[in-house]
């Protein structure tokens, strides 16, 4: 994929679906335009950038056309296995979107989907995954635009308790990342859907404070001891992980959705 760069392509529309109810997050003390400014900021995009449209998936109705060049499915308290009307009717989205060759990118819950969309496996992992992890690149990680000029290994900030168990049988998947307690870190399906795990859009700001919220339930739940969340802490001062979680959108910008046709072209 080869990008053009021109004005009129740097306004190409995204259709940003949040995966979290509105009444969660506001129990998280969040609103939709925290979540945007999250891509918005990420993307070098000003604050009153309208290039990036956000809908909530349980609060909103889905567009039955899909007028932009790129979709983005973010993260969520919930699980793809509970049996909702709103995860699936974006299961629906999903293959739909797919199949019409827009650009899709799922992020954490919205990877799980995408995969379980086609037929994958999604289930409670054996442990949660939290605070910045090292992700490995796969050879055909390596070669894919989505992580074009990202280190072949790198830390980025994740947050999830269930996992790709099975990737769906698929003649075009493949898996791009992985590292040892979770091989499903990132995947491709055909040439325009990809997933990941990681949280490519938060950066430290949002991390310490999701960490903070999170830190006595945490502890009292023993998923971590006080020495091991404050090494979760000290951990952003240690690794460098801004460069990687930036570039990766970037390049879903730069070689997806700018690549991509809409009915704005």
């Amino acid at each position: 994929m080869k990008p053009v760069m021109n004005s009129m392509e740097s306004q190409k529309p995204i259709l940003l679906i949040s995966a979290q109810p509105d009444a969660k997050r506001a129990e998280m003390n969040l609103t939709r335009t925290c979540e945007l400014d999250w891509f918005r900021s990420t993307l070098n995009l000003n604050q009153d950038s309208t290039r990036i449209k956000l809908i909530s998936a349980a609060d909103d109705v889905l567009p039955t056309e899909c007028c932009y060049s790129g979709v983005i499915i973010g993260g969520s308290a919930h699980s793809v296995y509970e049996n909702s009307d709103w995860i699936q009717e974006l299961k629906q989205f999903i293959q739909k979107i797919h199949h019409l060759d827009i650009p899709l990118l799922g992020i954490c819950f919205g990877a799980q989907l995408i995969a379980e969309s086609f037929g994958g496996q999604i289930k409670k992992g054996k442990k949660l995954e939290a605070g910045l992890i090292e992700v490995q690149l796969s050879p055909a990680g390596i070669q894919d635009p989505l992580f074009k000029d990202v280190e072949r290994t790198f830390d980025i900030y994740s947050y999830h308790g269930d996992e790709i168990f099975h990737l769906p049988d698929h003649t075009d998947i493949q898996i791009l990342a992985s590292n040892q307690d979770y091989s499903v870190q990132a995947f491709r399906i055909g040439l325009h859907t990809r997933g990941v795990q990681f949280h490519p859009e938060i950066g430290r700001r949002r991390i310490e404070e999701a960490l903070s919220q999170r830190r006595q339930s945490l502890i009292d739940g023993r998923l971590f001891t006080e020495d091991e969340f404050q090494q979760l802490i000290s951990d952003l001062d240690r690794k460098e992980f801004e460069r990687a979680r930036r570039q990766i959108l970037k390049n879903f910008d730069q070689y997806f959705v700018q690549t991509s046709k809409s009915l704005y072209d």
